[in-house]
């Protein structure tokens, strides 16, 4: 019996059967709101959960409509043709599947997951909205813009013949591999590098690998660079064609095999064992040794490769390099392991390895679908046009003949533009070259107002004149393009304007101050560049191959428009 004033409560397994309804509404009733709702989001999410099963299992069922068929493949639910699964025959399946074989990316995305992702869309389509760009790539995409559209047009100018052979070439796609070997050819004859590929040595390899860096731009033993800090000549490991060439191994044999055989019409597997032996002995010992500073004379050299010799080759019609000059390397790498890797490979195998790097630069002579992305990476890694615009094949063709006759298009950009006046963009360019002197001048503790005052107004009064470097008399096309920058004769004695007014300002202040040494390194002011009356003269040495800067937009152009 209950208790009075307690409501008798029956168990609900022992309900009656024709009272179970009622009680079942009337427990819900007393149940607490939270637990309503609880009951009733437990609904929601059976019932959410079964409706995206569905959806799935209805995607699932309508893609493989569209899968691949395979004749000979027996698919899920008996024979392949128990069921109508549609091919990939028609025009856009087709495209779709070339579209995406080409969007892959061969970068690593641990490396650069952005590069990875976006590097294909990005080169084919711009954002909305405005860039902000500095100075610099504003004028170097307006130049480009500019030679571009020279280019493509006619010129009756004998000298500038090879210059529009070289960009038509280039453009013309359809050419077959002989052509590429003829112009490969023509560049390796300027480099007195013919014969390629070679059999054995030519008994003077650091000489020839200092020539054609001097003529091409190209090297692939190591990156020489001028370091004003120290007044030296600076030495690094060389930039591998790909970066994983450091830690992958044999990492894009297939497509160098195919490169090299493109190149040299034989196969040379022993390019590649030489490449991956470079970055091993490069790059992996002695990893973030410091740079010491020696001089030319003191560096490792062996009856292969001669350090010296090798300097006095890229700099010559620059820079003398003579026993004290100052070099600033990493000792492990480049004095030692260099030297020990060309010693242990033979000569011929070297010469080839430059040759074929010297090929890899002009990849867009390469118009093979498979080398479409090898000339990409080429095109877009040179230095000084890292922003990788105008990757189509006209604008990658002018790149290329500015990096090979960077003298001959300077000189054309400066002739049809000459004449005008309201030239902001070229004003500026010439302007920035000649202040890169000016304020390099002005960091040294000893100069003064006036002498800064009346170097500028020297500068203003000036002509510019050029004169052929002496090996340039072995190519009459070379001879015929120095007419257009009306050379004085190679051996023509002449003054140099810099030493010759810094020597003067020198001995006045060491008069003064009665100290043993200057504050500052005196032969860095050995320019080369002459005066003769009231015209300076510029090497086309100078011109053409510059190394305090790579690029050709900001270093070799402000130099020949060194005129107000």
């Amino acid at each position: 019996m209950p208790l009075a004033g307690e409501e008798r409560s029956t168990p609900l397994s022992l309900v009656e059967p024709q009272f179970g309804v009622q009680q079942i509404r009337r427990a819900v009733r007393f149940l607490p709101a939270s637990r309503t709702r609880v009951a009733f989001s437990a609904v929601s999410i059976v019932g959410a959960s079964v409706l995206v099963s569905f959806l799935i299992y209805n995607y699932l069922n309508k893609t493989a409509d569209f899968s691949t068929y395979n004749p000979g493949k027996a698919t899920r639910g008996g024979r392949a043709d128990d069921q109508a699964i549609l091919t990939c025959d028609d025009t856009d399946c087709r495209e779709l599947a070339r579209y995406l074989s080409e969007s892959v990316q061969d970068t690593d995305p641990c490396e650069n997951f952005y590069e990875y992702v976006c590097a294909n869309w990005s080169s084919n389509y711009t954002l909305d909205g405005e860039a902000a760009f500095s100075e610099d790539v504003s004028s170097e995409r307006a130049l480009e813009n500019d030679l571009l559209n020279i280019l493509s047009t006619e010129s009756d100018d004998a000298s500038l013949v090879p210059l529009f052979d070289l960009f038509r070439a280039c453009l013309d796609e359809s050419r077959l591999n002989g052509d590429t070997q003829t112009v490969l050819d023509s560049i390796l004859k300027s480099a007195d590098l013919s014969g390629f590929p070679f059999k054995t040595g030519n008994g003077h390899l650091s000489a020839s690998a200092g020539r054609l860096l001097r003529i091409t731009g190209v090297s692939p033993l190591v990156k020489v660079t001028i370091d004003p800090s120290d007044n030296a000549i600076k030495l690094d490991c060389p930039d591998t064609l790909f970066p994983d060439f450091t830690y992958v191994p044999n990492a894009h044999r297939s497509w160098y095999s195919d490169a090299v055989r493109l190149a040299a019409r034989t196969p040379m597997p022993e390019l590649f064992d030489f490449e991956q032996d470079l970055v091993a002995s490069m790059y992996f010992p002695g990893i973030g040794e410091s740079y010491v500073l020696v001089s030319a004379h003191d560096l490792t050299r062996n009856p292969e490769w001669d350090w010296q010799e090798f300097l006095a080759n890229v700099f010559y019609g620059i820079q003398d390099i003579k026993h004290t000059t100052k070099v600033k390397l990493q000792p492990n790498q480049l004095g030692t392991k260099l030297v020990e890797l060309l010693t242990n490979w033979r000569p011929a195998v070297v010469l080839n390895y430059l040759v074929f790097r010297l090929f890899l630069s002009y990849a867009p002579f390469m118009t093979s679908k498979r080398f479409r992305k090898l000339s990409e990476v080429t095109i877009s890694s040179r230095p000084g046009w890292e922003n990788k615009w105008g990757v189509n094949r006209s604008h990658a063709c002018a790149r290329m003949v500015a990096r090979s006759e960077p003298g001959l298009v300077a000189f054309l950009l400066l002739s049809r533009h000459k004449q005008d006046q309201n030239e902001p963009m070229l004003r500026s360019v010439v302007e920035h070259g000649r202040r890169e002197f000016v304020d390099f001048l002005g960091e040294i503790s000893w100069i003064t107002a006036s002498f800064m005052e009346k170097l500028e107004s020297r500068f203003r009064k000036l002509k510019i004149a050029f004169f052929m470097p002496p090996e340039w008399k072995k190519f009459p096309f070379r001879v015929s393009q120095c007419h257009s920058f009306k050379c004085a004769v190679a051996d023509k004695p002449v003054i140099d304007i810099f030493q010759k007014m810094v020597a003067q300002r020198e001995r006045r202040r060491l008069g003064s101050l009665n100290k043993p040494f200057p504050d500052y390194p005196f032969d860095i002011f050995e320019t080369r560049v002459k005066l003769i009356g009231d015209t300076l003269i510029i090497p086309l040495a100078l011109i053409r191959y510059g190394y305090r800067r790579e690029a050709f937009w900001q270093y070799h152009l402000p130099r020949v428009l060194l005129e107000s």
